[in-house]
């Protein structure tokens, strides 16, 4: 995931399911990506961080580097997905 500040002064990011041939569409981006209403095989777009929350986006995140990275995901991790599942519309 990549941050930057818009033109209008607000936190962005997206994901980087596309962005390197070595990680391009890899399964573990899947759940970030469905978060923010995107798909990790298709394109990355922004989207606003405080749209989400911090309490919802950093727990995603998380997994989803542990599964990039090849480590398991625990049970704590799979119990607070629970909240973090519904997307932005």
């Amino acid at each position: 995931m990549q941050l930057w500040i818009n033109k209008s002064g607000r936190l962005m990011a997206y994901g980087n399911w596309r962005q390197y041939d070595t990680v391009r569409h890899h399964p573990g981006f899947a759940e970030l990506a469905r978060l923010v209403g995107q798909d990790h095989r298709s394109s990355m777009r922004g989207f606003a961080v405080a749209d989400l929350g911090l309490d919802r986006l950093w727990p995603v995140v998380l997994r989803c580097a542990r599964r990039i990275n090849g480590q398991e995901t625990t049970e704590e991790d799979r119990r607070a997905s629970h909240g973090a599942e519904s997307r932005i519309e």
